[in-house]
C-alpha cells in the first residue's frame, strides 16, 4: 500500500471531527513550511499559485493583494485559480465583476488538477478574452460575477493559450 492509501486509510478512521479540523491546519502549515503556501486558505489555490510562479517566474502577491496573484518579470499580473476535476464534473469558478471591471489582472492562469493533485491541464487567458468565454451573471442576492467552467475543449479555443506543458515542469520541479 503506498502512503497516500494509507494516510486516506487512517484518516478514515477518525471520527472526531475537530481532529480532521486539527489535520487540516496541521497540514496548511506544512505546506507553508515547504513555501507552497502563504496562508491558511485553500491548498488547492495555493498550490496553483506556487505552480504558476516557478512555471513563469512570477513573483506572488502578498494575500492582502486582491485582484491577481503574481507579478511576472515582464510586469504582467497574473490571477491564477486552481481547481480539481472530480469524477466527471468540469471544474468552474466565479470571478467578482468589480474585479474584471477594475482590470486588476492582465491574464489569468487556470490550472485543473486530477483527483491525485496531479496537473490535468492549464490555461492561460487574457482578461479580454476571459469576457468571451464566460459568462456574465448578475444574481438576485449577490454583487455580478463573471461564471467560467474550465472545459478541456477550451484549449484547442483561439481565446486560450494551453500552458499544460509549462505547468506540469514546474510540477516536476517541486517535486524535486
Amino acid at each position: 500500500m503506498d502512503r497516500i492509501e494509507t494516510i486516506k486509510r487512517l484518516i478514515d478512521e477518525i471520527k472526531e471531527p475537530t481532529e480532521i479540523m486539527v489535520l487540516d491546519r496541521y497540514i496548511k502549515e506544512a505546506l507553508s513550511n515547504l513555501g507552497v503556501s502563504k496562508s491558511k486558505g485553500s491548498p488547492v489555490g495555493e498550490y496553483a499559485e506556487y505552480l504558476a510562479a516557478i512555471a513563469f517566474k512570477g513573483t506572488r502577491m502578498s494575500n492582502a493583494k486582491e485582484g491577481h496573484d503574481l507579478t511576472l518579470p515582464c510586469g504582467e499580473q497574473i490571477e491564477v485559480k486552481g481547481r480539481i476535476f472530480e469524477g466527471t464534473r468540469i471544474p468552474m469558478t466565479y470571478i467578482k465583476h468589480s474585479t474584471i471591471a477594475a482590470k486588476t489582472f492582465d491574464s489569468l492562469i487556470y490550472i485543473v488538477f486530477n483527483e491525485a493533485m496531479s496537473v490535468k491541464y492549464a490555461m492561460k487567458i487574457s482578461l479580454s478574452s476571459f469576457q468571451k468565454i464566460a459568462k456574465y451573471a448578475e444574481p438576485r442576492n449577490a454583487p455580478a460575477k463573471w461564471v467560467f467552467v474550465a472545459k478541456p475543449a477550451l484549449l484547442d479555443s483561439p481565446y486560450v493559450v494551453n500552458v499544460t506543458n509549462q505547468i506540469r515542469l514546474a510540477e516536476n520541479k517541486a517535486r524535486g
